[in-house]
């Protein structure tokens, strides 16, 4: 009798470890450059909007929310000091953003269920973010930047070279911040500080 207890136990222990892995996602993105753009003594006035998409579908509802981390993030970096659309500061310039959010989906769930995740799973979202900034003389400066999420459930294998995410919500703030500063730097680069 204990002998059978013992390998129930043990049958479900092992049933438990291989659903574990197969169904909790590991999450990876390239590692971040370390863009460095230089705070500014004056940092450049700008109005921030945003337009927040999913496979080119817009999602207004976490608009409010994405727009002032973006606002936010841009002014951490010391390069621009975001400012209401109602402002009357002289030399404000606009920054458009972009975000589309395309998603692979999980089309190979079933397959994963259906395997208890020996055949793996490999889902990828695409973060493509533009960002467009008009001075206030109207020219342009406009730059875009796509960066994959990856999520692996099951026996998937990582390609090499890419850093572990505690979850894809870190993973994708994580990715928008490296734009944000990459952004900036090639603001400053551009030699449009007027």
């Amino acid at each position: 009798m204990h002998f059978k207890s013992l390998l129930t136990f043990t049958v479900l222990m092992a049933i438990t470890l291989i659903l574990g892995g197969c169904f909790a996602p590991q999450t990876y993105i390239k590692p971040p450059t370390a863009y460095a753009p230089t705070a500014l003594k004056t940092p450049q006035p700008v109005v921030v909007t945003l337009i927040y998409e999913v496979n080119g579908r817009r999602e207004q509802d976490k608009e409010v929310a994405l727009g002032q981390w973006f606002a936010n993030s841009l002014e951490a970096t010391g390069v621009f000091k975001p400012v209401s659309s109602y402002t009357t500061e002289k030399n404000t310039g606009e920054i458009d953003i972009a975000v589309n959010d395309v998603t692979s989906g999980v089309g190979g769930a079933f397959l994963v269920g259906l395997t208890w995740g020996v055949a793996g799973n490999k889902a990828t979202d695409d973060m493509q973010v533009s960002f467009s900034y008009k001075n206030p003389y109207g020219l342009p400066l406009v730059q875009k930047y796509g960066d994959p999420v990856f999520s692996f459930q099951g026996n998937a294998t990582v390609p090499a070279g890419l850093m572990s995410e505690p979850d894809g919500q870190h993973a994708i703030t994580q990715i928008l911040r490296d734009d944000v500063n990459h952004f900036a730097q090639q603001w400053e680069q551009s030699n449009r500080l007027d």
